[in-house]
């Protein structure tokens, strides 16, 4: 169940998503067309149909989850190979000069190979040891390289946020990314074997270029006045970030701080640090920039603003209960754990809102 959850939500949910919006917008940021209309349609079939041989074989059980999740994995990197060469190839037909936002989304592209590459590995040598690792690339690596340099391409227009020099930008991409590209190695590494001096200094690493990057595209900070924002899209961008800085001090954070004294990170923190991340940061994103764009790409106007401000409300209330994890791992409070659960209750109501 657990891996059927993971494969829906992140190579499902959101990378259908993240491909989505990247065939439709780049063509226009960059006024050219699409480098090949036919491989983005096949890398939509594929990426369907690997998520959902993954997540139906894994709750299917054996004898049917082991070849599905050899070829639910495949069929996801063919598709991860075929977006990001589509996008390579797109990004430099322009004659408009290259973006610092460029370079996240070819690093995010380089991110989903790797991650679905460690997918597929772990489903042809089956240890299972590869699986976090998989995670970890996939979410720091992909989801994280697109959705800041989506960022900062879009937030100032659409919230009149300040962003860094051009200068300033490169150093923090070369920041963040090689702090992810450690970060994933070290995963790597401690699928074999434990090296907590150098899981210290990854964790470490990662969260200082992350919070450097939150501040550099400067959603937390002030916006310009008369910056086009009705009040509701707005406020799910500027509460994923927060939830980026919770999930950074108990997932890297938490990790680097346990390391340095040679211990490991408590699974429910860890826990909640994960969905801080996929539920507070990545999910909120993705919904607070739908209700603002498809709009836009659809010509129409969204149907339902009340709709939109209660998904806030659940999604939020969804990650807020999550973080009861923290206070049954430090309180030792085991009344609050059957509570945990509505959690689910209030994502699901989230999403189908």
């Amino acid at each position: 169940v657990k891996t059927a959850h993971g494969y829906a939500q992140v190579y499902g949910f959101a990378t259908l998503f993240i491909m989505g919006v990247a065939y439709h917008v780049i063509v226009r940021f960059k006024g050219a067309p699409l480098h090949a209309p036919r491989v983005a349609t096949a890398s939509f079939w594929l990426q369907v149909g690997g998520v959902l041989t993954v997540a139906l074989g894994a709750l299917a059980g054996a004898p049917i989850s082991g070849p599905a999740h050899l070829a639910g994995t495949a069929a996801l990197l063919v598709a991860a190979l075929a977006f990001g060469w589509n996008i390579d190839r797109t990004l430099p037909v322009s004659r408009m000069p290259a973006e610092p936002y460029e370079s996240y989304l070819r690093a995010g592209c380089a991110w989903l190979v790797v991650a679905t590459g460690l997918g597929l590995a772990t489903a042809a040598t089956g240890k299972t040891a590869l699986q976090p690792v998989m995670w970890e690339g996939a979410l720091w690596g992909f989801v994280g390289s697109w959705l800041f340099g989506m960022s900062l391409r879009i937030l100032p227009v659409f919230m009149g946020v300040s962003t860094a020099s051009a200068r300033a930008a490169r150093r923090l991409f070369i920041g963040y990314e090689t702090s992810v590209a450690v970060w994933v190695t070290v995963a790597l590494i401690e699928a074999w074997t434990l090296v907590p001096i150098l899981r210290a200094v990854a964790g470490a690493a990662l969260v200082v270029t992350t919070v450097s990057l939150v501040l550099q595209i400067g959603v937390l900070g002030p916006r310009e006045r008369g910056a086009a924002d009705d009040g509701g899209y707005a406020k799910f961008v500027v509460a994923a970030y927060a939830w980026l800085l919770a999930a950074l001090v108990f997932a890297p954070g938490w990790s680097a701080v346990a390391a340095f004294g040679g211990a490991g990170v408590p699974a429910l923190l860890f826990d909640f640090g994960r969905h801080a991340f996929t539920l507070g940061f990545l999910t909120q994103m993705i919904i607070g920039i739908a209700t603002r764009i498809v709009p836009v790409f659809a010509g129409a106007p969204l149907w339902s603003p009340k709709a939109r401000d209660v998904t806030f409300g659940l999604l939020n209330a969804a990650v807020a209960v999550r973080a009861l994890q923290v206070v049954v791992e430090l309180a030792g409070s085991a009344a609050a754990w059957p509570y945990i659960s509505l959690s689910g209750a209030f994502g699901t109501a989230a999403f189908a809102t």
